[in-house]
């Protein structure tokens, strides 16, 4: 299995716009089969629709445990890490439908 890495170069993710476009990134090296290593080390702080927007949408799509099999988010802020994990929480059942 390869590992692609990914960066963000923001301080405070906020727009469901550019998490699209980071998700679409995501999803098409899961998609190959790749582990993603998601930096995460920049980021002080991220908004809830973001969030859902990239982690929640991969949950639907991928399912819980292979998004997070799939997905390693580092250097990310502990607050940034409980937003995530509510975010991907929040989808869990949409998944399992």
């Amino acid at each position: 299995m390869n590992t692609e890495t990914f960066t963000t170069d923001g301080y405070s993710l906020a727009s469901r716009r550019a998490a699209v476009a980071e998700r679409e990134k995501l999803a098409s090296a899961i998609r190959r089969g790749s582990t993603v290593v998601y930096d995460l080390s920049t980021v002080v702080s991220i908004s809830s629709s973001y969030a859902d927007e990239m982690f929640g949408v991969l949950v639907i799509e991928f399912g819980l445990e292979k998004t997070l099999d799939s997905v390693k988010v580092v250097g990310a802020h502990k607050g940034v890490l409980r937003v995530i994990a509510e975010a991907m929480k929040e989808r869990i059942p949409a998944s399992a439908a």
